[in-house]
Formats: C-alpha cells, structure tokens, sequence
C-alpha cells in the first residue's frame, strides 16, 4: 500500500497534477482508501487467527490483527507525505522515497508488534 500511495503522489507531482500545497488533500484521499484496506487486513488476519490457533494463544493474533491494520495507515501516510516532503525540500523524490518507504514501515510495523506484544504478556498478564 505504501508503494502505491508513493507511486501515484509521485506520479502526481511529476506531472504537476499536485503541489506539496495540496498534501492534505491527497492525504485525505488515500487515508479514506487506506482505512478500507487495514479494516479488510486486520479484520482477515484475526479471522484466521480464530480459525488456526489454540483459545490460550488468540490473544497474538488479535495483536497481529491490530498490528496489520496500523501498518496500512502508516504505509499510505509514509507513502502520501513522504515525496511531498522531498519536493518540498528540492530533492527528486523518486530517487529514494521507495526504499524508504519500505525500510521505514518494516521498521515500523516490527517495532509496533514488539510493543504491543510486550504490553499484552506484562501489562495485561496474558498467557503465553
């Protein structure tokens, strides 16, 4: 999702469709497209979560679930406000923005499981 946020803001830029002005318009847009996508991700990563798994060890695939559909908005953001920033700044944003995008939400997304995960086993006193 993240590349195609990216590919079609920089698309948008390089045919001058946008400016970086018109950043929360496109991010309005692809916010709305990529809220649809993390409920169908998330929503589909618990299902089968429920459908595979032993009742004692659901609660990982929840956090999974929530995990999944962070990452969608995080990739649609990254991938909308990114190449803004870079044309902004007076730098080609198609130069580096997808292996950016990329590094930067695996970073993410990983972090983001690690975290929640260790809050569910120490906060919330989960089985494991």
């Amino acid at each position: 999702m993240g590349i195609q946020a990216l590919t079609v803001t920089i698309r948008s830029l390089g045919v001058g469709e946008v400016t970086p002005a018109d950043t929360m318009k496109i991010l309005r847009r692809e916010l709305l497209a990529g809220l649809g996508t993390a409920l169908a991700l998330g929503t589909t990563m618990v299902l089968l979560s429920l459908i595979w798994t032993s009742p004692e060890t659901r609660w990982v695939g929840y956090v999974a679930g929530i995990v999944m559909a962070a990452n969608s908005v995080i990739a649609v953001t990254l991938g909308t406000l990114l190449p803004m920033a870079l044309k902004q700044l007076k730098l080609d944003p198609a130069l580096i923005s997808g292996p950016l995008v990329t590094t930067m939400l695996d970073t993410i997304g990983f972090i983001l499981f690690l975290t929640l995960i260790t809050i569910s086993l120490n906060v919330l006193h989960l089985p494991t």
